[in-house]
């Protein structure tokens, strides 16, 4: 939910970019999938029992993290560990950097 100023913020700074280069800019994210939930909503009749279910606490996580730019797909790679700077700096070493170089060529800024 972005706010009305949030969108102006947005449509300003496309309006700004607009005539940037981008064929040698790269766009990456990471997310987060839970393969099993642990909430639920549950309706009842007043005066009966709250109905009950056992819920693994913590249910299993797969986080992708993925890179492209305008020439395709940079890297992909699927985890279970808990993201920290060291797992980051790991992931774009073994992912980034190398097939960067290998689509984009030498930078040459």
């Amino acid at each position: 939910m972005l706010t009305a100023s949030a969108k102006d913020y947005r449509v300003e700074w496309a309006k700004s970019h607009l005539n940037k280069n981008w064929e040698k800019v790269i766009f990456s994210d990471e997310t987060t999938f839970q393969l099993f939930r642990n909430t639920t909503l549950v309706r009842y009749k007043v005066g009966q029992e709250k109905p009950w279910r056992a819920f693994v606490k913590h249910p299993l996580k797969v986080h992708a993290w993925g890179a492209f730019c305008s020439r395709g797909v940079i890297g992909f790679h699927c985890f279970t560990e808990n993201m920290n700077g060291e797992l980051y700096q790991k992931i774009l070493t073994e992912n980034l950097f190398s097939n960067a170089s290998n689509i984009l060529g030498k930078s040459t800024r």
